[in-house]
């Protein structure tokens, strides 16, 4: 998968929900990001790197708050927060509007 087409699919998505916003009341085109691949440890697996899509990041300073990830393994869209060292994937839940409805 491409950057481009990562956000196509996201793109294709938010279609019909233009007037979103995130939880903190920030539109969310606002915290939209140019997909890129990014290592991640996985909660849910013995704090494991992989390297997943970071798309979205909820804080107004880059790194704050929440963030969408992508697993194009799995076709899934998930959160992560950030770690002492390393960003922390906690879960993997759905497409994109699910996983930002699970904030």
């Amino acid at each position: 998968m491409t950057p481009q087409e990562l956000s196509r699919l996201i793109a294709e998505e938010l279609k019909s929900t233009d007037s979103l916003t995130d939880w903190r009341g920030r539109p969310l085109r606002e915290c939209l990001l140019e997909p890129k691949k990014k290592r991640f440890l996985n909660s849910h697996n013995n704090n494991e790197p992989e390297d997943l899509w970071l798309v979205f990041e909820e804080g107004p300073n880059l790194g704050e708050g929440y963030k969408i990830v992508y697993d194009e393994e799995l076709n899934l869209f998930g959160l992560a927060v950030n770690g002492v060292h390393e960003p922390v994937l906690v879960g993997l839940y759905g497409n994109f509007l699910e996983t930002l409805r699970s904030m």
